[in-house]
């Protein structure tokens, strides 16, 4: 046996490397030069150097005829290696006694490299060879760097059709006081400038490339827990301080948004890593045409806005140790930039959400209370209120699909960025057509394909599963709803009358063919549908809620349709169409008492989930059927109270702190669709049996401001903060630092349901603050606000609320509500109705302070506002109050 370098063509004994950039590996063949077969053992590093890396392209053990070869490769990595001699030997091993094992002798040298920098008060940089290695900032100016933005032994560095910049025979071309021109001797140049606090830079070729990225590697872990706060890893046997860690926080300019604990034990890949920019319909944008902007926040005193990164297209790849911010895409452009500018940003109300400068909303509270996690990491409500909206509303790089949308416009219907204009794009696209049975007016369930045209109805021909029906049952309502949640917010009436026609025949589907108009309830069970009864371990599920066979007389169906009742009526207010609107105004009174009729259980002193075709009532304690029935106000005030004192019952919200249980009793084995009877599907180990799903505590903060007031909301509010201020904030993948499941993705099934993975729904619980406290709720008449302040809050706001192109921000305290309009691109006449009274808004921008509600009794002689209470009253009582009279009590009593 002989092993030679193919890269000399020449027999050696002695591998050496010298490192270059192009000349980091050796091809080394093995040659049988006897006459029976050669068998190979094993191939292997005998000093084991994580620099030398060893690639054969066959299996051990391998047999090598006489006279024949095989080829491997050896290759060094210098990354992260001082500048020295180092070596190994390759030992293979063989049947070929006079040679085994046979050491091949692999040597590294790596000279010293002269290093250059550059650096102005603001950013010090440094590097050798082509690329950078150390990154610091100073938003001051005064030379105070923090640490390397660059991870130890990383790069900041271009990658030019899969090459990298950087070579050994990099030069200086140009050093100026603040310039900085790097020749590769390659045909690129990187010419550095540094202006105050910025960085702008270019990629200047000689040639057409087709692809140009930049990569920028940082320090990071990925397992275990981050907690920023205290800039803190905590890992079993692994806690320690983790100050170099450089950023908490990416937002792109959709407000799309990636917090570090996102990224973290995530197995997630493709789309979860990539950040969404300006690009509807995806098509490949050349660089200078896409939003390439990138904020990050940082863990210290800097922050960085990537202002200009090379492409639209930006995302991270990782490892276990480092997190690398890569932007790039196929291009044949010679010139490529690469800028970014050192900043202090106000995170809480200096984030963009568009390239027309909208902010990103921001919520606030007077107390703004300190909240500390059991790790010790110190919070504030208010920072952890406005990190939980964005990160719940826009972790998700799209809007979901279809069953989604409906959610998606509650959190994202009063925020001008892209989240919003895709809403409408797919709203309008939504497929409807026929349910599989000839009825037309179905919203199909995922959509429509070309490449598989019934796939998207969700069967009962070629769907998701070819024997059963499996379409959802609730997305015609959850259609309706969401088209004019889009539209109360927006004030798109050429959306909304375009939409007319296909709502109306939505509608209609409900009432024909799901029950609706011979029960004002939507009832699965039918002559034509025979997988929608209900019944366990035979039915197919018929909603969100996919493990179960919700069907027959369905309670949370009946919920959306409820709901798409009231939408169709402010839909034909909206329109002038008055009657139309009062008909269906009174189809849902007439369901809100099917409902109660039908789905309150006397024993239980709650709502069932369903009656089934047999008619057997199906109650396991479906706390999201009940909570989402009081956020749409089917329950009075005797039914919520039951249901809320269930719901702070035993473990039912204590169990997973961030949401309640789904259920309080378990379905495996007694109600399952067909295929979902599994036992790894079980109590607690299963999302939809007993675990936890995050959008539900939205609608429970909201129900309970509606019913139990607003320090109840609060409460729920500040149980479910404190839980997210823990290290893992609710999200990357299993488990969370309690040990517990996350459902989604690579992570399969789980425990709970937060935002990671395929859960862009979550952004109900992180919006619900607008809903519940400021009581901000678009109708056909205007903007309705009616606020409800906790006892411990002399004021609440909220900033950046887009409604009908004003971008409005709102500060109230116990008896004003001040509206201050920064930018109205309004078109027409909008109002806003306070207690019960609608005013215009003005036009351009404007300041606006109106009393509401219960005026205080300053004095305490028992007047309000110091008005004679009995001379009122008894004007009102003899009919003889004037019209001041009624004023002065509608300002003084409100609601």
């Amino acid at each position: 046996m002989t092993a030679y370098d193919t890269s000399n063509n020449a027999r050696s004994d002695v591998l050496t490397v010298i490192y270059t950039l192009v000349d980091d590996y050796r091809s080394v063949r093995i040659f049988n030069d006897g006459n029976g077969p050669l068998i190979l053992s094993s191939i292997s590093k005998q000093n084991g150097s994580t620099w030398l890396i060893l690639n054969f392209p066959f299996l051990l053990p391998a047999t090598i005829e006489a006279g024949a070869f095989v080829d491997f490769d050896v290759t060094v990595d210098r990354q992260g290696l001082n500048a020295d001699n180092y070596s190994d030997n390759v030992v293979i091993t063989s049947n070929d006694s006079a040679n085994s094992p046979f050491l091949l002798p692999v040597t590294l040298l790596i000279d010293e490299v002269t290093r250059y920098s550059l650096e102005n008060g603001y950013i010090y940089l440094a590097g050798a060879e082509g690329y950078i290695d150390q990154l610091q900032v100073d938003p001051t100016g005064s030379s105070n760097y923090g640490q390397n933005i660059i991870k130890d032994g990383g790069h900041l560095d271009w990658l030019v059709d899969g090459t990298p910049f950087s070579r050994l025979e990099t030069t200086i071309q140009t050093q100026e006081q603040d310039r900085l021109v790097l020749n590769n001797q390659a045909g690129a140049l990187w010419d550095i400038r540094l202006n105050g606090p910025s960085l702008t830079s270019s990629l200047n070729l000689a040639y057409a490339p087709t692809n140009v990225q930049i990569k920028l590697n940082m320090t990071y872990e990925d397992s275990g827990y981050f907690d920023y706060a205290n800039r803190y890893h905590w890992e079993l046997n692994n806690n320690h301080e983790a100050l170099d860690i450089p950023f908490k926080t990416f937002y792109s300019q959709t407000g799309n948004i990636r917090t570090i604990e996102y990224f973290m034990r995530n197995p997630d890949t493709g789309h979860y890593l990539e950040f969404r920019t300006n690009n509807l319909g995806d098509p490949e944008h050349i660089p200078t045409t896409g939003n390439n902007r990138l904020i990050a926040i940082g863990t210290g005193n800097f922050d960085i806005d990537f202002y200009n990164l090379p492409s639209h297209k930006i995302w991270m790849e990782k490892n276990s140790d480092t997190l690398t911010l890569c932007s790039g895409q196929d291009t044949t452009f010679q010139t490529v930039n690469f800028d970014f500018q050192v900043a202090d940003f106000n995170e809480l109300d200096d984030i963009e959400v568009n390239e027309h400068g909208d902010k990103m909303p921001f919520f606030y509270t007077s107390a703004d209370e300190p909240i500390t996690n059991v790790y010790g990491g110190e919070y504030s409500f208010d920072e952890l209120l406005n990190r939980f909206y964005r990160q719940s509303s826009f972790f998700y790089t799209d809007v979901g699909l279809n069953i989604w949308w409906n959610w998606a416009t509650q959190y994202t219907g009063f925020v001008n960025n892209w989240y919003r204009s895709k809403l409408k794009n797919n709203l309008a696209t939504w497929h409807q057509g026929d349910d599989g049975y000839g009825h037309a007016g179905y919203m199909w369930t995922w959509g429509y394909d070309a490449n598989a045209p019934d796939f998207g109805r969700g069967s009962p021909v070629g769907g998701l599963n070819t024997n059963y029906d499996t379409r959802h049952l609730n997305t015609n309502a959850l259609y309706i709803q969401a088209v004019w949640n889009y539209y109360s917010w927006t004030g798109d009436y050429v959306f909304l009358n375009s939409q007319l026609q296909r709502v109306s025949d939505a509608m209609q589907y409900q009432k024909d063919w799901l029950g609706a108009s011979t029960e004002d309830l939507i009832n699965g069970e039918n002559s034509y549908d025979s997988d929608h009864g209900g019944i366990h371990d035979e039915d197919m599920l018929s909603n969100y809620w996919d493990l179960l066979p919700f069907g027959g007389l369905d309670a949370y169906a009946s919920i959306d349709y409820y709901n798409s009742l009231l939408a169709m009526a402010q839909i034909h207010y909206a329109l002038g169409n008055m009657a139309e609107g009062d008909d269906y105004a009174a189809l849902a009174d007439q369901t809100k008492t099917a409902y109660n009729d039908t789905f309150w259980s006397v024993l239980t002193e709650r709502y069932i989930g369903a009656i089934d075709r047999l008619g057997t009532s199906h109650d396991y304690g479906f706390t999201f059927v009940n909570i989402q029935a009081l956020e749409a106000g089917l329950a009075d005030s005797v039914r919520a109270e039951n249901i809320i004192n269930w719901l702070d019952s035993g473990d039912i919200c204590s169990r997973w702190v961030f949401a309640p249980r789904t259920c309080t009793s378990s379905t495996l084995d007694n109600w399952r669709r067909v295929d979902a009877n599994r036992a790894d599907y079980g109590w607690e180990l299963q999302l939809q049996d007993g675990g936890a799903n995050l959008y539900v505590s939205g609608y429970d903060i909201i129900a309970r401001a509606q019913y139990s007031g607003a320090n109840a909301a609060y409460t729920r509010l500040k149980e479910i903060l404190t839980r997210y201020s823990e290290p893992d904030k609710l999200t990357g993948g299993s488990p969370t630092i309690f040990n517990e499941t996350i459902q989604g993705g690579n992570d399969g099934a789980g425990s709970i349901g937060v935002m990671s993975h395929e859960f862009p729904e979550s952004g109900i619980a992180g919006s619900a603050f607008l809903y519940a406290f400021l009581g901000l709720k678009p109708m056909w008449d205007g903007l309705h606000i009616e606020p409800a302040i906790p006892s411990n809050q002399t004021y609440i706001g909220a900033e950046n609320i887009n409604y009908h192109g004003m971008n409005l921000n709102f500060h109230i305290t116990e008896n004003t509500i001040t509206i201050e309009c920064t930018r109205n691109e309004s078109v027409g006449e909008n109002c806003y109705v306070i207690d019960g009274s609608r005013k215009v808004f003005p036009a351009g921008t404007f300041t606006l302070d109106e009393p509401y509600g219960y005026q205080a009794d300053a004095n305490g002689d028992g007047d309000v506002d110091g008005l004679d209470l009995k001379a009122l009253i008894d004007a009102f009582t003899a009919g003889s109050a004037t019209e001041i009279d009624i004023q002065t009590f509608a300002l003084g009593f409100g609601r």
